[in-house]
């Protein structure tokens, strides 16, 4: 027989779950068609829309490439740095204790 605790718990469980659904849906609402997509892609994604290149102001024969955020780049190998550095301390002290 299934306790009254396990239909609860099992009722809570999908009521939690079509709620974040919905506020995913929400979200994806509010960035597809209030428009933040638009504002946004000019920052994280330039190149979205097709490759638009940009003149120089001084020389208006060179063309130079879309603007790109380097944000992304940077946390990337920031972390990827520290992470390496940390698994080579633990490499290090893992062959130090077998030796000894």
């Amino acid at each position: 027989m299934i306790s009254n605790d396990m239909v609860l718990n099992t009722s809570a469980f999908i009521m939690l779950f079509f709620l974040l659904a919905w506020g995913a849906c929400f979200l994806v609402f509010v960035y597809k068609r209030l428009g933040v997509q638009k504002v946004d892609n000019k920052v994280w994604n330039p190149w979205s829309n097709g490759f638009k290149d940009y003149q120089n102001s001084r020389m208006p024969s060179i063309i130079e490439p879309p603007k790109v955020n380097h944000l992304p780049a940077i946390a990337g190998a920031t972390a990827g740095g520290y992470l390496s550095e940390r698994a080579g301390k633990v490499g290090e002290d893992y062959a130090k204790e077998k030796l000894k």
